[in-house]
């Protein structure tokens, strides 16, 4: 890789140190130019794939219990952007930093623990937060708009309740599958993108392999005349 983690003790003289945020954006530039590209597909798409399945999981839950609700059109910003857009922006910013960083800077770290600190984000991020704001904001907006009877939720908390258990039993099935999803990707992504950087080393690897033995061979090669001077001595305009 184009850095190296190394004790500060052991460091050369005229070694480069950098902070950890400094070493992350050189490492992050240098895998966004790699190439080809489908040696780092995970690390690339990473962030956007946490937050567009934890966007798409806001925004199905979001539509469910506007549609249980009859909301419409009524109060459709005020829904869904606290819930589909911060949903997609937590879950991409916790992967991004607390996840990916790790992978990307080559820390020591337990595969099994970053896998499962990786799910339990993206689940949190991606499907509890929606699940809990969605069915609250559209019972409070129903109320406001009048399109669905529903008490003020500190009048009749048991009301507002038995209005929740309701609407949520029947789509109990989805939820499933919304919780699998997210799940599946905050599992999974932690083991493609360290298999994208152990590609990168070994390729890189290779390539320094290449030019140090091209090195080694330029150096304890005989010397010979540059094809320009031997060329040059040839043709020497006589006098």
């Amino acid at each position: 890789m184009v850095i190296q983690r190394i004790h500060p003790d052991a460091a050369p003289p005229d070694a480069i140190r950098l902070t950890e945020s400094e070493a992350f954006l050189v490492q992050r530039q240098f895998l966004w130019d790699y190439s080809p590209k489908s040696d780092v597909w995970a690390i690339r798409i990473g962030p956007a794939l946490t937050g567009g399945t934890a966007a798409a999981t806001g925004l199905i839950i979001n539509n469910l219990y506007r549609r249980f609700l009859r909301l419409g059109h009524q109060g459709r910003f005020a829904s869904y952007a606290p819930v589909t857009v911060a949903s997609g922006l937590a879950a991409a910013g916790l992967h991004y930093f607390l996840v990916m960083k790790d992978i990307v800077l080559e820390k020591p770290y337990c595969v099994v623990c970053l896998e499962t600190r990786s799910t339990s984000l993206q689940v949190a991020a991606g499907f509890l937060y929606p699940l809990i704001l969605c069915p609250f904001s559209a019972l409070r907006l129903a109320h406001g708009y009048q399109t669905y009877p529903v008490p003020r939720m500190w009048d009749d908390w048991g009301e507002v309740t038995r209005l929740w258990k309701k609407f949520s039993r029947p789509s109990i099935p989805l939820f499933t599958f919304l919780f699998f999803a997210n799940a599946i990707v905050g599992l999974s992504l932690p083991y493609f993108q360290a298999k994208n950087m152990e590609k990168v080393a070994e390729t890189t690897q290779k390539v320094v392999e290449r030019f140090d033995q091209r090195l080694a061979d330029a150096t304890l090669a005989p010397s010979k005349e540059p094809r320009l001077l031997r060329e040059s001595k040839r043709y020497v305009p006589s006098s």
